[in-house]
């Protein structure tokens, strides 16, 4: 007998079990989505993440910021998707059901999450520490940690990669908040 995962639309993401068809839900009724479905996946770092399939509704705009917040402002922060990609048409099966199995791989190089990069040295060692650990190739200012797919294992890397790299702190603050600049505050590279 072979375990070939499970039917039930349950993944496991940063400790927590979720209902994809709670996020599902979530996202149909946002205007802009046509069509919608989540599926747990194992992002850059090896660690499942979820990832959104949306089809846009006729002359609707796919806009990731505003379908983040959707989201973010009807479920818990775990529950929010690491990436959202667009469909132009939603690939079916023979017997007409999702063909999950052609969904596009998502990317995540090409976030829209953050235009400013990181300027300071401590936001340069930070963006750097948080691209590393998530094996990311680019991490702006304004990313989030936890929102980029990072987990609590991840942030226990990304503390000892900080210590190798002179910083003295990295706080859950830091990890959680999208706004990195107050890190430099009070703190010092190679202290």
């Amino acid at each position: 007998m072979e375990f070939v995962g499970r039917s039930d639309s349950q993944v496991k993401v940063r400790g927590f079990r979720i209902e994809l068809g709670e996020i599902d839900s979530v996202l149909a009724a946002h205007p802009s989505a046509d069509f919608v479905t989540t599926v747990g996946t194992t992002g850059p770092a090896g660690n499942t993440i979820l990832v959104a399939y949306v089809l846009p509704t006729v002359d609707a705009r796919f806009d990731v910021r505003a379908l983040r917040e959707h989201v973010a402002a009807a479920l818990p922060a775990h529950m929010v998707p690491t990436a959202f990609v667009e469909l132009d048409a939603i690939p079916l099966t023979p017997a007409g059901k999702l063909d999950r199995r052609a969904l596009p791989q998502p990317s995540f190089d090409n976030r829209p999450q953050s235009g400013r990069d990181a300027n300071t040295p401590v936001e340069k060692m930070l963006a750097g520490l948080f691209a590393e650990v998530l094996r990311l190739d680019h991490v702006g200012v304004d990313d989030s940690f936890f929102a980029l797919g990072g987990d609590s294992i991840m942030s226990i890397q990304l503390v000892s990669a900080r210590k190798s790299g002179g910083l003295r702190s990295v706080t859950t603050r830091c990890l959680r908040t999208q706004d990195r600049r107050w890190a430099g505050r009070g703190r010092t590279v190679g202290g």
